[in-house]
C-alpha cells in the first residue's frame, strides 16, 4: 500500500495490530460482563426484526435444568397472583349460582370466622328459612 501522507500512515499503523490479533483472543480477553452485554445487545437487536419485534426472551445460565433460553409474546398479559380470599369468592360465586338454579327461594351465604390458630369457613344455605350448615 503506498502512503501518502502522515494521516494515512497512523490510521493504518493503528489497524495493524488488530489485523495480527485472532478473534479467538480477542474473545478470551473479553471480559465476562463485557461478553454478557455485547451479546445481550446482539439478541436485543435481533429481536427487533423476528416477529416484528413481538417476542421478549429469558436467558438463564446453560449449566440449569431445563430450557436455558426462554422467547415469550410480549402483549401476552401479565400473570396475576390470585389471593386466596379471591379464590373463595370465586368458588362461592359458582356455588351460589349453583345453588340459586335449584329454585328462587334458595341461596347460599357464608361467613369466614378466624380464631387464634384456625380459620373456618361456614357455609349457610336457606330454603324456606335459614338452615346454618358449618364445614
Amino acid at each position: 500500500m503506498l502512503v501518502t501522507n502522515r494521516r494515512s500512515f497512523l490510521r493504518t499503523a493503528a489497524m495493524a495490530p488488530a489485523l495480527a490479533v485472532p478473534a479467538s483472543a480477542v474473545l478470551a480477553s473479553e471480559h465476562i460482563m463485557d461478553r454478557a452485554n455485547r451479546l445481550a445487545w446482539e439478541l436485543a437487536d435481533a429481536l427487533n426484526t423476528y416477529a416484528d419485534g413481538r417476542f421478549y426472551s429469558v436467558v438463564y445460565p446453560s449449566a440449569r435444568d431445563g430450557y436455558a433460553v426462554n422467547f415469550s409474546l410480549i402483549d401476552l398479559p401479565p400473570v396475576r397472583v390470585v389471593s386466596a380470599r379471591e379464590r373463595v369468592d370465586a368458588a362461592f360465586k359458582e356455588l351460589n349460582d349453583a345453588v340459586t338454579a335449584l329454585g328462587p327461594d334458595s341461596h347460599v351465604d357464608y361467613a369466614i370466622h378466624n380464631k387464634v390458630g384456625a380459620r373456618s369457613v361456614w357455609l349457610i344455605t336457606a330454603k324456606d328459612g335459614p338452615a346454618p350448615a358449618v364445614i
